[in-house]
């Protein structure tokens, strides 16, 4: 049986690489997603353009969160937003409750205070309160000097209002308190009159300089939120071409990936089925190049063993043949040698017949 092969039907590779290719597809097996264990999804059991999906769909949520919570952050931190508007209430708060250190409205008022009081504790409590006033108003002047205000806002706040404050205290300390501790009321009328000469020029380049920062406010307001309105756009902008680019991208590498491994699936298919001679490309030392290369290299080794084997095989089946010519000649002669036998038994039988004979007579 081993000899007598059969002519008519070629030697196939399926019968060597049997079980290499049950391993070479059991490790490329693409196995569905609804392999589960437990209840919970196997990724090891997923193909790989499944779990590029899902990384891109994780990628994508979590990134459109990021994108919301960002924008709903600076929506709430804008300029005319939820917390600007709260913050711009309590300064004003602030401001319609206390009076300013840099605006002299309340050092006037304890001046006329001061010019009515007549007894002397009240009067000590009066100038130390105008002491107070005073440091503070000089507190602000020095923060303001170094606040860089563009020149105008500069020469109304630290210039026009600023000389009749100086003046204003000059006289309140110089004149309006030494004749109101000595009880000179005519010295007194005369230094309010010249401390009401003296806040109003400081009233009316406060004034000047308030009108000023409201436009400022207005156009900042009005900038800022136009600004924040096309940065919003922008960002918006932005935000979508970055996720519809690392999109895109994901999908691009997924493919560069896939596309060979199913080649890959299809080449290995196609050696066990017994093709030999389908043309594989490796291109790159990437992972799948490498992958294509060993295939290759695979196919080649595969092809040289069946090569090898069928050479083999006509060896044995010529051996064969001569065997079984070698076995047909020798039949023949002996069939000659048994013939000849035959005869010669033939002629010794006649021979001692006719010895009988002659004995017998």
């Amino acid at each position: 049986p081993i000899c007598d092969w059969p002519s008519g039907i070629p030697l196939r590779a399926s019968t060597l690489t049997a079980s290499m290719r049950l391993n070479f597809v059991t490790a490329t097996a693409e196995s569905d997603i609804d392999q589960t264990k437990g209840g919970t999804m196997n990724l090891s059991g997923m193909k790989i353009k499944s779990k590029f999906f899902l990384l891109i769909f994780i990628f994508s949520v979590f990134f459109g969160i990021y994108g919301a919570w960002s924008f709903q952050t600076l929506n709430k931190l804008k300029v005319n937003g939820p917390l600007y508007a709260e913050i711009v209430q309590n300064k004003d708060l602030v401001a319609d409750t206390l009076p300013p250190p840099l605006y002299l409205v309340e050092s006037y008022l304890v001046s006329f205070q001061l010019f009515n009081a007549d007894d002397k504790s009240t009067q000590d409590k009066l100038i130390d309160r105008m002491k107070t006033i005073k440091h503070e108003y000089e507190v602000r002047h020095a923060y303001w000097s170094n606040a860089n205000l563009d020149a105008e806002l500069n020469g109304k706040l630290l210039k026009d209002a600023h000389d009749p404050a100086l003046n204003f205290y000059r006289i309140a300390f110089d004149e309006l308190i030494p004749s109101v501790q000595s009880g000179d009321k005519n010295a007194a009328s005369l230094a309010m009159g010249k401390l009401s000469a003296s806040y109003q020029l400081h009233r009316e380049a406060i004034d000047k300089a308030v009108e000023i920062a409201n436009k400022r406010i207005a156009s900042n307001e009005t900038y800022a939120s136009e600004a924040e309105k096309w940065a919003g756009i922008v960002q918006l902008a932005i935000f979508l071409a970055s996720l519809g680019l690392g999109v895109a991208a994901a999908l691009f590498i997924m493919r560069t990936i896939i596309d060979p491994i199913e080649k890959s699936v299809d080449i290995a298919r196609s050696i066990a089925a017994g093709n030999l001679s389908q043309p594989i490309t490796a291109q790159g030392k990437s992972e799948t190049g490498q992958l294509l290369a060993a295939l290759d290299e695979m196919q080649s080794s595969l092809s040289s063993v069946v090569m090898t084997v069928r050479q083999g095989s006509a060896t044995l089946a010529s051996s064969c043949a001569e065997i079984a010519s070698g076995s047909t000649d020798l039949s023949s002669r002996t069939e000659n040698q048994a013939s000849a036998l035959e005869q010669t038994a033939a002629s010794m039988e006649e021979l001692g017949s006719t010895v009988k004979f002659n004995a017998d007579n």
